[in-house]
């Protein structure tokens, strides 16, 4: 994956989330640790099963993957976002420029609800 692609899909995530949802990235993380438990015990169902249903475990094992994707997206971009704001007002201290982390308060609204 580049990071235009990941820039892309998380703009695209934030988007949504601004535009229908502020606690859009909180609820991606919580239905992935709520449902993924529920596939996995799917997928292992499945495997166990005689004869083995190809489709059936297609279907689990993409449903993990596309919801696992999300929340690496969301993860590693959000991480590159806070190390880069992190940066600047590490910056800004090193210049004696207290005011000039002020912008950290995205911190506040973009991690917790």
């Amino acid at each position: 994956m580049t990071q235009g692609y990941l820039d892309r899909q998380y703009t695209q995530l934030e988007a949504l989330a601004k535009d229908t949802n502020p606690n859009f990235i909180v609820e991606i993380i919580t239905l992935y640790f709520r449902d993924s438990p529920n596939v996995i015990a799917s997928l292992e169902h499945e495997l166990e099963r005689e004869p083995i249903e190809v489709p059936m475990i297609t279907r689990c094992i993409l449903r993990l993957e596309s919801s696992s994707a999300r929340l690496v997206i969301i993860f590693f971009i959000g991480a590159i976002k806070v190390v880069k704001e992190l940066k600047k007002a590490n910056t800004f201290l090193k210049a004696g420029n207290i005011e000039g982390n002020r912008h950290l308060d995205f911190l506040y609204s973009w991690w917790l609800p």
